[in-house]
């Protein structure tokens, strides 16, 4: 009887079929996270700016703007930011609501998924907006 070596056909393709059932799994859970980490870097800066915002309230009645941007660039100016924050998500700007700098989000983009953020705590620093939504910041 001869001794056998390597693999036969059946059992590499049995190990490519496993290999891309892996696959199929694991792709669409990790292709998202670099936009979804990158919101959620969004949210914090949202709450960083709010923090400067209510610091330079308590400490000056001077009005810092009536825009998200205008309120982020005389923060910025007075020394309350160290630097002037972008919002890092794709298809996203500041908004100013109610008071409070938000990041909005075009829900257009798939990548978002509100319930992956678990924002409970932070869904205050979070609008979503559709895809034609006009709103005026």
């Amino acid at each position: 009887m001869a001794k056998k070596n390597g693999f036969t056909l059946v059992e590499l393709i049995v190990v490519l079929a496993i290999m891309a059932a892996i696959s199929a799994i694991a792709v669409p859970n990790f292709a998202n996270i670099a936009e979804k980490s990158k919101l959620k870097t969004d949210i914090q800066s949202a709450k960083i700016i709010d923090s400067a915002k209510d610091l330079y309230e308590s400490e000056s009645n001077d009005p810092l703007g009536n825009t998200a941007e205008d309120i982020i660039n005389n923060l910025y100016a007075k020394n309350y930011l160290k630097q002037k924050i972008s919002p890092q998500t794709k298809e996203a700007s500041w908004s100013l609501k109610d008071g409070i700098i938000k990041i909005k989000i075009n829900t257009g983009i798939e990548s978002i998924n509100k319930n992956y953020l678990s924002l409970s705590e932070d869904e205050k620093y979070y609008v979503e907006t559709t895809t034609n939504a006009n709103t005026n910041d």
